[in-house]
């Protein structure tokens, strides 16, 4: 890309609120690993960061129509916050293998991530989150393509990605990435000011922004 990426200590574990009751207690496995609860509510089960040192997990489940009406579930042991769209994170994840571990890692894949990032730029509460959502979208567009064009396996994961959205899903997207085309749209400023700020050499503009992320 030319540039270092921007990074997060604050990390989003995306989560189905439905996993096998065999599996082992995911809040057992953080115990083991010296991550400490930070109890955030006084919910039952309340809202919950596990902490270790610097690096903070939330777990969020997809906010899908339920009997239940409560924002928080039980996923194996761990409390997690309903979110819109999460179920877009869920689709098609990329399998990491870490040999000296033991263990698989399933990570996102950057169409989901790219599109469910899209669709929750609007509710973000404030101005910097927004910036940085698009500041992580236009990042991940650089860093899967190539002249000019994104990745053709990306593209095509896309494609699926897309099947599987809502009409409401698809009809927010079209209306966040017609706002993500005006140089004046708040947000799209907020992400060149951030842009900026982390001293990168390459284009920084508004217009900069809105080029990549017309791909």
């Amino acid at each position: 890309m030319g540039f270092g990426p921007i990074f997060t200590t604050d990390l989003d574990v995306a989560a189905p609120d439905n996993s096998p009751r065999k599996s082992r207690e995911v809040s057992d496995a953080l115990a083991a690993e010296g991550f400490v609860p930070d109890y955030r509510t006084d919910d039952q089960p309340p809202v919950t960061s596990y902490v270790f040192g610097d690096l903070e997990l939330e777990f969020i489940a997809p906010d899908l129509p339920r009997r239940v009406r409560a924002q928080v579930v039980d996923v194996l042991g761990v409390s997690a916050q309903k979110a819109k769209d999460v179920e877009l994170l869920l689709f098609e994840p990329a399998r990491l293998a870490f040999q000296e571990l033991g263990a698989e890692l399933r990570v996102t894949n950057p169409a989901s991530f790219m599109l469910q990032r899209l669709l929750i730029i609007p509710v973000r509460r404030s101005q910097q989150k927004r910036g940085k959502d698009i500041l992580y979208l236009h990042d991940t567009l650089l860093l899967f393509s190539g002249g000019g064009r994104l990745n053709e396996e990306v593209r095509a994961q896309a494609a699926r990605v897309i099947q599987t959205m809502t009409k409401d899903q698809r009809t927010r997207a079209d209306r966040i990435r017609k706002d993500l085309e005006n140089p004046a749209y708040p947000p799209i400023r907020e992400a060149s000011k951030q842009a900026q700020a982390t001293g990168r050499g390459g284009p920084t503009s508004p217009e900069a922004i809105i080029l990549a992320i017309r791909l």
